[in-house]
């Protein structure tokens, strides 16, 4: 007597590996994809927090500055106020911020700087730019209103810089 045994044909397992093997390489192209895509998100995310840094930094150095000195050639401000003394130096493709012997640079690139002065003065009263790859979808706009007070004594100031 003869007992048959039921197994699976060459085939037939040939057939399921290749399925397999199909299903294997467009999950991995799928999952490669995936990593590029998350890859490129992080660097835009990381992009933009810098730029809202910069942009945080710079407009509370603008809120709590009592004066603004400048040299718009060298595109360097200079926030003065009773308990802080920042620099801020904009250049092409970063922003260097120091404050007591400590420097922070910002690497953003900045187009379309403006930056205007007080008529007859040093003080500065107006910054605005855009990021270069502009990743916050924006112009940033930074304005400093002066008290008369300030303004009066802005000549007694001047050499202090």
């Amino acid at each position: 007597m003869k007992t048959r045994i039921s197994a699976f044909t060459l085939v037939e397992i040939t057939v399921v590996l290749l399925l397999s093997l199909l299903l294997i390489g467009i999950v991995m192209l799928g999952y490669r994809h995936f990593e590029q895509y998350r890859a490129n998100q992080k660097n835009k995310s990381d992009e933009l927090s810098e730029v809202l840094l910069m942009h945080t930094r710079l407009k509370n150095c603008f809120e709590r500055a009592e004066r603004i000195k400048g040299d718009i050639k060298e595109n360097e401000l200079v926030f003065i106020d009773t308990s802080i003394f920042v620099t801020c130096k904009i250049l092409d493709s970063a922003i260097i911020f120091q404050q007591s012997n400590v420097s922070d640079t910002m690497h953003i690139a900045l187009v379309n700087r403006q930056i205007n002065q007080v008529e007859n003065s040093q003080l500065i009263n107006f910054l605005s730019f855009e990021p270069k790859n502009n990743v916050a979808q924006r112009r940033f706009l930074y304005q400093k209103q002066y008290s008369s007070k300030v303004l009066y004594n802005a000549k007694k100031f001047e050499h202090e810089y």
